[in-house]
C-alpha cells in the first residue's frame, strides 16, 4: 500500500465528500440543461448511471492502491 497512514475511514470520508459535491453538479447541471432545453430529463437516473461508473472506477483506482 502507498499510503498506509491514511485510514479507511478517511478514505471513505474523502470519496463521499467528492461523490457529494459531484452529484450536486451534475444535478444542477442536468437541471438547468433540461429546463433550458425545455425538455424534463428523467435527471436522477442519469446521476446514478453516473454514479455508478465514478464509483466503480474510484474502487479501481483504490484496490490498485
Amino acid at each position: 500500500e502507498l499510503f498506509p497512514e491514511l485510514s479507511e475511514a478517511m478514505i471513505y470520508g474523502a470519496m463521499v465528500r467528492l461523490m457529494w459535491g459531484w452529484s450536486r453538479f451534475l444535478g444542477f447541471t442536468l437541471y438547468s440543461s433540461s429546463h433550458l432545453s425545455g425538455v424534463h430529463l428523467n435527471s436522477t437516473l442519469t446521476i446514478d448511471r453516473i454514479l455508478n461508473l465514478y464509483l466503480m472506477s474510484l474502487r479501481t483506482a483504490i484496490n490498485q492502491l
